[in-house]
């Protein structure tokens, strides 16, 4: 009875052979195969894939093979593919060799159409000796007649072969939207095997469709249909993807899907970096079932993205998908252009039309932007020539302190005391030692026995028994007046937190002052559009390693648009003095300041606060919660 299936099955196919081409339950990761559009969606890169797939296990397999590369330049993606389709038992083959253009047209900030072509070889071949034909077999004995009669005149049939297709991508706040069509075989050439008879190529019609819903900024999902029809045969193929960001570069896949009246499908895959992998089983549902005795197909695909770093800023276009076909990802703002998708605008992504990250500026591979030898994604200063021994920073006065770190960069200093110099060698760096030239305790600000007051004789200086001594012009002498705290909940519009200041007739002590500027900011009327946080380690200002990381990365993903500002606060844990943590969470703030304005941020765009123990965003009562507390909160407003 196998035998019998077997048999009936070749005559099926023999019949069939000029029916229909190869197919793909992947077709999401088969871009050439079934839109020639698809050539240099995923822009700058060079992209090389792989699919095979093989069925019917019991009787001799359908293999279907497709190889292609493919890159963008410009507005025009260039390519080529390669397909096999073995049919079989009866051996008939099914060569293509096609070279692709497409070219894609910027409709809007949003859209985009592409339009494709495949040109080349298309070739027809098969082995008369395991060719099964109906005339050949005996429906009483049950045997296969040895000789069939029919004349073959060739087993190779070569023609010209040319597809065309078109693609619309529309990008929309958490969506995108892909439709395409496609036609094949336009010149329907003659692939007869027999002679003096004509069998022509049908033509193939390909119309397909996908929407990308992002349901946050790691996860989305994604429905795709195909619809073919090529002669009598037609196909639909209805999937659902899911997809899961892991982390930078790394993400998981999962679908499940259905070949109407044919085959249920079961995807998965991951990407990893530039390479991305795909494995699918079909379950049949077909009349086949039997004759196949349950089995199904097998289909896998690779494909991989050969980076080429840039920094040429091309022409908008619209938007451009990448991977899949056709996918994307979420804009850092839905004000700004971003064409390829990435979350960094195009103002600021060195690789506009390949999905990056924000650290590498928008590019998919690791960059090295000043070309200190340190990659982007290590590089603590990456826009400033530096050292490997500072992380890629400068040292401007060679005192071994970055001059991020250092509170004196252009002053050679001691490491300890953050890069500043120390004349007296107390221990106090010449800023803060009241007494900069003589040796005192720290506990004393520098001076020896914790005297120091303001002179009767000129402004400025200070004595110390009964001697006049030069005075240190870092000391600030005057009370410093705060911002206004933008904060809805006080209930007295306009109230600041106090600042210290040196009060030097009460020696080493200090004093505060609560002044009240209600007319030096007004935020009623901002609007907030993201805001994030970055911690501290306990009583200090200084910004952590992934502190930096976090606000480069972002400022990056921000860009150069002046249209919004960064309300920097600073917050501490309620271990200390009021006064004392007002002033710690404005220390921590303007560090925050300092490090977003080497990155290009003009000045005025970045506003810095403090407030203290007042904004707590968990109990204080706990080593966590005062963890969580310690922090600086920057907020996109306009």
């Amino acid at each position: 009875m196998k035998k019998l299936f077997t048999i009936l099955i070749s005559c099926v196919l023999v019949s069939m052979a000029n029916a229909q081409d190869g197919h793909f339950s992947q077709f999401y990761n088969a871009p050439l195969f079934y839109n020639p559009a698809g050539a240099g969606l995923n822009h700058n890169a060079l992209r090389i894939g792989n699919n095979y797939r093989t069925q019917w296990n019991p009787i001799q397999p359908y293999a279907t093979i497709d190889l292609y590369l493919d890159k963008r330049q410009g507005n025009w993606g260039i390519g080529g593919m390669w397909s096999k389709n073995g049919a079989g038992k009866a051996s008939i083959n099914t060569n293509n060799i096609l070279l692709n253009v497409a070219h894609h047209i910027g409709l809007s900030e949003t859209g985009q159409l592409s339009l494709g072509f495949q040109g080349g070889l298309y070739q027809r071949s098969a082995n008369p000796n395991d060719l099964v034909f109906e005339n050949q077999y005996n429906f009483e004995s049950h045997e296969v007649v040895s000789e069939s009669g029919e004349n073959l005149s060739t087993t190779k049939t070569s023609l010209f072969d040319m597809n065309v297709g078109l693609a619309y991508t529309h990008s929309m706040h958490s969506m995108d939207l892909v439709l395409g069509a496609a036609g094949s075989h336009l010149f329907q050439g003659n692939e007869s095997f027999f002679e003096g008879s004509t069998s022509t190529m049908p033509r193939k019609i390909t119309l397909h469709g996908q929407l990308d819903i992002r349901l946050d900024s790691t996860m989305s999902l994604s429905p795709f249909l195909v619809f073919q029809r090529q002669g009598q045969a037609q196909t639909t193929n209805i999937t659902l993807m899911f997809k899961r960001q892991m982390n930078e570069g790394k993400n998981i896949q999962a679908g499940i899907g259905s070949r109407l009246k044919d085959a249920y499908i079961f995807y998965v895959g991951m990407g990893l970096n530039q390479l991305n992998i795909g494995l699918s089983y079909d379950i049949n549902s077909s009349t086949l079932t039997r004759g196949t005795g349950g089995y199904g197909a097998f289909e896998f695909s690779i494909s991989f993205l050969i980076q080429q770093r840039t920094f040429k800023s091309p022409a908008k276009t619209g938007v451009v998908k990448d991977g899949q076909l056709f996918q994307s990802k979420p804009s850092v703002n839905p004000r700004m252009t971003d064409t390829d998708g990435d979350g960094v605008a195009d103002e600021s992504d060195h690789c506009p039309y390949e999905p990056g990250s924000a650290k590498n500026r928008g590019c998919p591979g690791k960059i090295d932007s000043d070309g200190d030898g340190l990659t982007d994604d290590v590089d603590l200063c990456p826009f400033m020539y530096g050292l490997p021994l500072q992380s890629g920073c400068p040292d401007t006065d060679g005192d071994g302190v970055a001059d991020i770190d250092d509170e004196c960069p252009t002053i050679y200093g001691a490491i300890n005391l953050m890069g500043c110099p120390d004349s007296d060698r107390d221990g106090v760096s010449d800023k803060e030692d009241l007494c900069p030239t003589l040796f005192g305790l720290v506990q004393n600000h520098g001076c020896p026995d914790g005297r120091a007051v303001i002179s009767s004789g000129p402004i400025g200086y200070y004595q110390y028994n009964n001697g006049l001594i030069a005075p240190n012009l870092n000391v600030p002498m005057q009370i410093y007046y705060p911002p206004v705290i933008p904060n809805p909940s006080m209930t007295q519009p306009g109230m600041a937190y106090p600042q210290w200041y040196p009060n030097m007739d009460q020696g080493s002590s200090y004093s505060r002052a609560y002044p009240l500027n209600t007319a030096q900011h007004d935020y009623s009327q901002s609007i907030v559009l993201d805001n994030f946080y970055v911690t501290f380690n306990k009583d200090s200002e200084e910004l952590t390693y992934e502190a930096r990381k976090q606000l480069r990365d972002y400022v990056v993903a921000l860009g150069l648009n002046e249209e919004y500002k960064l309300l920097i606060s600073g917050h501490t844990d309620a271990d200390g003095s009021l006064d004392y943590n007002v002033d710690l969470g404005q220390r921590r703030a303007d560090s925050v300041r300092n490090y977003l304005l080497q990155f290009g941020v003009g000045p005025d765009r970045v506003i810095s606060i403090s407030y203290g123990e007042q904004q707590p965003v968990s109990p204080n009562t706990t080593i966590d919660g005062m963890a969580r507390n310690r922090r600086v909160e920057v907020m996109l407003i306009r």
